[in-house]
């Protein structure tokens, strides 16, 4: 199962999909989201600069943090965290024009 964001809008810029896969898992999952261009310009919203990625767990505990630098037009990340336990948590990803408001996606470990 793949849970997806579609058509995420700020006031410069829209984010066509993003997605959590499998979920619920293991603890092993893809996060993937297609980097677009800004309607303003020619240049992707993503490319060349750093998107923060957090998860959260049903606590609201941030239990791991990662700043990405994204130089492709399309991300695709495997994470894995066989280690965690078994729940609910949150993931964020904050990019450049959404520092107040993040991607959020509930996860679902095994």
């Amino acid at each position: 199962r793949t849970l997806t964001n579609k058509n995420i809008t700020t006031s410069e810029s829209q984010l066509s999909e993003v997605q959590i896969f499998p979920n619920p898992n293991n603890g092993n999952f893809y996060l993937q989201w297609n980097n677009i261009k800004n309607e303003n310009s020619t240049n992707n919203i993503f490319t060349n600069q750093e998107v923060k990625i957090l998860i959260l767990d049903a606590l609201g505990k941030i239990v791991f943090e990662e700043i990405i630098e994204i130089n492709t037009e399309d991300v695709r990340r495997e994470y894995s965290f066989k280690d965690f336990s078994s729940g609910l948590y949150l993931i964020q990803v904050f990019d450049r024009n959404q520092i107040d408001v993040p991607h959020v996606f509930k996860w679902i470990k095994e």
